[in-house]
């Protein structure tokens, strides 16, 4: 995928994720004690006590991988422009005008459920993250209980995420800045020096399993509800949905996140 879409930032560059005294990654991986997870990456801070290693683990920057999409789709991609309405085959736009199709993919994020008669279980989640700019704190993604941090060729190291039952607010928090700040520094040190450059937030779309909603609904064909692993599961989620429109079977990992699972009796 992200060789069909150019540079967006992919490398495979691996995660650790760090334990301490009283906390203990639960993840499948290879374990490492102190020294070696030091010896890896030199800026863990000395309170790591060992760690967990999954050397398969990529990253790749959202924001590019978005604009690189919407550029090979070119003018049929309307930016900004909100639904007031739609049906199984039409949408209709707030400027009166409307788009009809064989299908719709409702694909909306948090915002999925508000056009829909029976409301989707879909709440938004907020999230904080910063963006530092100055000198790499390490070669791979480094996570704890709390935090992550993914460094970038590019010069940028990403620290997120908060996870807040907030509604749709979207305003940035100095408290959240400097929790992720502390957490990011405790397991990095070295984050301390760096420029910060940007506060944003986002909203996830949460659903009450949190997992998921790949399938039919009122309709309608659903695409979301992926809480914190939306880039991660695109590729697999375009499949399901190429398939479904096509009428042919979705990959068999999707079944269990049919919307239908919420419906009620």
């Amino acid at each position: 995928m992200a060789e069909e879409l150019g540079d967006v930032g992919y490398t495979r560059c691996g995660s650790l994720a760090l334990a301490y005294e009283n906390e203990m990654p639960q993840l499948e991986g290879e374990w490492l004690d102190r020294d070696t997870v030091l010896a890896l990456e030199p800026g863990v801070s000395r309170e790591c006590v060992g760690g967990v290693l999954l050397a398969d683990d990529a990253s790749v920057d959202p924001r590019r991988v978005v604009a690189a999409l919407c550029a090979q789709l070119g003018a049929s991609v309307r930016a900004r422009a909100d639904v007031v309405d739609l049906g199984a085959d039409e949408v209709e736009l707030a400027d009166g005008s409307r788009i009809g199709g064989e299908r719709v993919v409702l694909a909306a994020g948090a915002w999925s459920a508000q056009r829909l008669a029976r409301r989707l279980p879909v709440r938004p989640v907020k999230g904080q993250t910063l963006r530092l700019r100055g000198q790499l704190p390490a070669t791979r993604i480094i996570r704890t209980e709390h935090v992550y941090v993914v460094p970038r060729v590019s010069g940028e190291t990403v620290v997120g995420a908060t996870v807040e039952e907030a509604g749709f607010d979207e305003s940035v928090s100095d408290g959240a800045t400097q929790e992720l700040l502390a957490g990011a520094t405790r397991a990095l040190p070295a984050i301390a020096g760096l420029e910060l450059v940007e506060a944003s937030v986002g909203l996830r779309p949460g659903t009450p399993d949190d997992g998921p909603l790949i399938g039919e609904w009122e309709g309608i064909l659903v695409a979301g509800g992926h809480y914190r692993n939306g880039i991660l599961l695109a590729p697999v989620t375009a499949e399901a949905v190429a398939a479904l429109l096509a009428g042919a079977d979705p990959p068999a990992e999707v079944e269990p996140f049919s919307p239908g699972r919420f419906a009620q009796p």
